[in-house]
């Protein structure tokens, strides 16, 4: 899979003409997403969002900036979900105006900012309930969420059962 995203980008790189740091920077961050998944259903997942972005961007050679910016972003957000985050902030970490960086953000993940970070929070909410016998109110703050109600109301609604009922139906010690 690796070698395949590897080719791919090199053949997208020459299609498109384009020198430098676009493609191999995109290609490079698309292939530690890869690295990083620890199961086939990860693997494949990160394998088919590569061959889409390279597609993609073969497609329309302009947007390798965009791609590479939110892929950095996406980087960001996975290791400090659990904090505030502040769309100026994110801006100039993705190197666009906050207007631009929340078009950008929607067209590459297809949620808006707050939608994506619930999603990083509830997951690692899921991980801790199935593994971890923390009480709900901590592993609420731990996963970011600043109250205990918001985090049982959202994981209700996402779930469809409240996170008690989950970690009773998926808990493996």
């Amino acid at each position: 899979l690796h070698y395949a995203i590897v080719q791919s980008g090199e053949a997208v790189r020459q299609g498109v003409r384009m020198g430098g740091k676009g493609i191999p920077d995109l290609v490079e961050d698309l292939v530690l997403r890869l690295e990083r998944a620890t199961t086939t259903q990860e693997m494949i997942l990160a394998f088919k969002d590569a061959m889409e972005k390279l597609s993609m961007v073969s497609q329309r050679p302009d947007r390798t900036m965009e791609f590479s910016s939110m892929e950095n972003v996406r980087d960001h957000l996975a290791q400090h979900f659990r904090e505030p985050q502040r769309i100026a902030v994110l801006a100039k970490l993705a190197g666009v105006s906050p207007a631009t960086f929340s078009r950008w953000f929607k067209k590459a993940n297809g949620t808006g900012l707050e939608a994506h970070l619930q999603d990083l929070r509830l997951e690692e909410a899921k991980r801790l309930l199935r593994t971890g016998s923390l009480p709900i109110e901590r592993i609420a703050k731990a996963c970011g969420f600043r109250a205990r109600s918001h985090f049982v109301r959202l994981f209700r609604k996402r779930t469809g059962m409240t996170p008690t009922r989950f970690r009773e139906r998926t808990r493996t010690l």
